[in-house]
Protein backbone atom coordinates (compact mmCIF):
# COMPACT_ATOMS: atom_id res chain seq x y z
CA UNK A 1 0.00 0.00 0.00
CA UNK A 2 1.19 3.36 -0.85
CA UNK A 3 0.26 7.03 -1.23
CA UNK A 4 0.12 8.97 -4.56
CA UNK A 5 -0.10 13.03 -4.14
CA UNK A 6 -0.80 15.11 -6.71
CA UNK A 7 0.42 18.80 -6.10
CA UNK A 8 -2.17 21.26 -4.88
CA UNK A 9 -3.62 23.92 -8.00
CA UNK A 10 -1.17 25.95 -7.28
CA UNK A 11 1.36 23.20 -7.70
CA UNK A 12 2.85 23.13 -4.11
CA UNK A 13 3.47 20.35 -1.97
CA UNK A 14 1.69 20.92 1.61
CA UNK A 15 2.33 18.67 4.74
CA UNK A 16 -0.87 19.29 6.24
CA UNK A 17 -2.45 18.01 2.93
CA UNK A 18 -0.63 14.80 2.63
CA UNK A 19 -1.04 14.61 6.75
CA UNK A 20 -4.91 14.73 6.21
CA UNK A 21 -4.76 12.34 3.97
CA UNK A 22 -2.63 9.85 5.68
CA UNK A 23 -5.31 10.47 9.04
CA UNK A 24 -8.25 10.17 6.57
CA UNK A 25 -6.84 6.83 5.36
CA UNK A 26 -6.39 5.53 8.93
CA UNK A 27 -9.62 6.36 10.30
CA UNK A 28 -11.25 2.81 10.43
CA UNK A 29 -7.96 1.99 12.67
CA UNK A 30 -7.08 5.21 14.25
CA UNK A 31 -10.49 6.36 14.90
CA UNK A 32 -9.27 9.96 14.38
CA UNK A 33 -7.42 12.25 13.96
CA UNK A 34 -4.06 12.89 16.39
CA UNK A 35 -2.80 16.45 16.91
CA UNK A 36 0.75 16.47 15.59
CA UNK A 37 2.00 19.84 17.17
CA UNK A 38 5.09 20.52 17.90
CA UNK A 39 4.06 21.38 21.75
CA UNK A 40 3.77 17.65 22.29
CA UNK A 41 6.34 15.25 23.08
CA UNK A 42 6.30 12.48 20.17
CA UNK A 43 5.87 9.45 23.36
CA UNK A 44 2.79 11.30 24.75
CA UNK A 45 1.20 11.42 21.16
CA UNK A 46 1.72 7.67 20.67
CA UNK A 47 0.73 6.48 24.23
CA UNK A 48 -2.54 8.54 23.28
CA UNK A 49 -2.98 6.85 19.86
CA UNK A 50 -2.76 3.80 21.70
CA UNK A 51 -5.08 4.58 24.24
CA UNK A 52 -7.85 5.51 22.11
CA UNK A 53 -7.71 2.08 20.64
CA UNK A 54 -7.35 0.45 23.86
CA UNK A 55 -4.17 -1.03 24.20
CA UNK A 56 -2.82 0.36 27.09
CA UNK A 57 -2.21 -2.33 30.30
CA UNK A 58 -5.25 -1.67 31.91
CA UNK A 59 -6.65 -4.38 33.99
CA UNK A 60 -9.32 -5.02 31.62
CA UNK A 61 -6.96 -4.94 28.73
CA UNK A 62 -4.43 -7.46 30.45
CA UNK A 63 -7.37 -9.50 31.68
CA UNK A 64 -8.40 -9.68 27.96
CA UNK A 65 -4.95 -10.81 26.99
CA UNK A 66 -5.20 -14.03 29.32
CA UNK A 67 -3.08 -12.20 31.93
CA UNK A 68 -3.64 -12.86 35.41
CA UNK A 69 -4.58 -9.28 37.55
CA UNK A 70 -4.15 -9.15 41.42
CA UNK A 71 -5.96 -6.02 41.18
CA UNK A 72 -8.60 -5.84 38.87
CA UNK A 73 -9.94 -2.68 39.82
CA UNK A 74 -9.10 0.78 39.47
CA UNK A 75 -5.63 1.92 41.22
CA UNK A 76 -6.67 5.27 42.22
CA UNK A 77 -10.00 4.96 43.05
CA UNK A 78 -10.92 1.12 43.78
CA UNK A 79 -14.41 1.18 42.91
CA UNK A 80 -14.65 -0.97 39.72
CA UNK A 81 -12.39 -2.86 36.92
CA UNK A 82 -9.67 -0.03 35.57
CA UNK A 83 -10.85 0.24 31.67
CA UNK A 84 -9.68 3.07 30.01
CA UNK A 85 -12.73 4.76 29.87
CA UNK A 86 -13.32 3.92 33.99
CA UNK A 87 -9.10 5.36 34.55
CA UNK A 88 -9.46 8.63 32.24
CA UNK A 89 -12.90 9.90 32.77
CA UNK A 90 -14.92 8.15 35.10
CA UNK A 91 -12.64 7.55 38.07
CA UNK A 92 -13.06 10.01 40.71
CA UNK A 93 -9.68 11.13 40.87
CA UNK A 94 -9.72 11.66 37.24
CA UNK A 95 -13.01 13.78 37.72
CA UNK A 96 -11.38 15.53 40.11
CA UNK A 97 -8.33 16.44 37.83
CA UNK A 98 -10.47 17.39 34.58
CA UNK A 99 -12.53 19.76 36.49
CA UNK A 100 -9.69 21.39 37.78
CA UNK A 101 -8.16 21.56 34.30
CA UNK A 102 -11.21 22.78 32.70
CA UNK A 103 -11.71 25.49 35.17
CA UNK A 104 -7.95 26.45 34.60
CA UNK A 105 -8.48 26.49 30.63
CA UNK A 106 -11.77 28.81 31.35
CA UNK A 107 -13.66 26.16 28.77
CA UNK A 108 -17.43 26.19 29.65
CA UNK A 109 -18.52 23.07 28.08
CA UNK A 110 -15.61 20.48 27.67
CA UNK A 111 -17.31 17.61 25.65
CA UNK A 112 -16.64 13.95 24.88
CA UNK A 113 -16.97 11.27 27.58
CA UNK A 114 -14.20 9.46 26.26
CA UNK A 115 -10.39 10.06 24.42
CA UNK A 116 -12.00 10.14 20.62
CA UNK A 117 -14.54 12.40 21.84
CA UNK A 118 -12.18 14.62 23.68
CA UNK A 119 -9.47 14.54 20.77
CA UNK A 120 -12.46 15.58 18.24
CA UNK A 121 -13.75 18.35 20.26
CA UNK A 122 -10.34 19.50 20.86
CA UNK A 123 -9.25 19.46 17.48
CA UNK A 124 -12.76 21.42 16.63
CA UNK A 125 -12.69 23.90 19.66
CA UNK A 126 -12.79 27.72 18.85
CA UNK A 127 -11.29 29.95 15.92
CA UNK A 128 -7.56 30.34 16.98
CA UNK A 129 -4.84 27.80 15.74
CA UNK A 130 -2.86 28.78 18.65
CA UNK A 131 -5.41 28.38 21.10
CA UNK A 132 -6.28 25.11 19.74
CA UNK A 133 -3.29 23.87 19.78
CA UNK A 134 -2.48 25.16 24.03
CA UNK A 135 -6.49 22.69 24.37
CA UNK A 136 -4.25 19.86 22.78
CA UNK A 137 -1.46 20.38 24.87
CA UNK A 138 -4.09 20.39 27.78
CA UNK A 139 -5.51 17.29 27.25
CA UNK A 140 -2.69 15.20 25.79
CA UNK A 141 -0.84 16.75 29.43
CA UNK A 142 -3.89 15.72 31.58
CA UNK A 143 -4.37 12.61 30.17
CA UNK A 144 -0.49 11.26 30.32
CA UNK A 145 -0.39 12.75 33.67
CA UNK A 146 -3.51 10.74 34.93
CA UNK A 147 -1.78 7.55 33.50
CA UNK A 148 1.71 8.49 35.43
CA UNK A 149 -0.16 9.34 38.61
CA UNK A 150 -1.01 5.79 38.47
CA UNK A 151 1.65 4.61 37.28
CA UNK A 152 3.14 5.85 40.66
CA UNK A 153 0.68 4.58 43.16
CA UNK A 154 1.48 0.68 41.37
CA UNK A 155 4.62 0.72 40.53
CA UNK A 156 6.38 3.16 43.14
CA UNK A 157 3.50 2.76 45.90
CA UNK A 158 3.52 6.13 46.60
CA UNK A 159 0.19 7.73 47.33
CA UNK A 160 -0.81 10.03 44.86
CA UNK A 161 -3.07 12.96 44.83
CA UNK A 162 -5.42 14.75 42.41
CA UNK A 163 -4.43 18.26 43.66
CA UNK A 164 -0.70 17.52 42.93
CA UNK A 165 -1.61 15.84 39.63
CA UNK A 166 -3.47 19.00 39.14
CA UNK A 167 -0.63 20.96 39.70
CA UNK A 168 2.06 19.02 37.88
CA UNK A 169 -0.11 19.18 34.72
CA UNK A 170 -0.08 23.09 34.87
CA UNK A 171 2.99 23.28 36.02
CA UNK A 172 4.33 21.62 33.05
CA UNK A 173 2.06 23.04 30.63
CA UNK A 174 3.14 26.79 32.01
CA UNK A 175 6.46 25.61 31.67
CA UNK A 176 7.18 23.38 28.88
Amino acid sequence: MGFRFNLNQDETYLVKVMRRLIDDSCTQTIGNLICWSNLIPLKVKCFILRANIGRIPTSDALSHMGISVIHPNCHLCGCVMETVNHHFFECSFAKYVWYWIVKWCDILDLRGDNIRERMEFAQSWGNCPHKRDTLNLNLYSTIWNIWLARNEKIFNKKQVSPTKTTDAIIFKVLNG
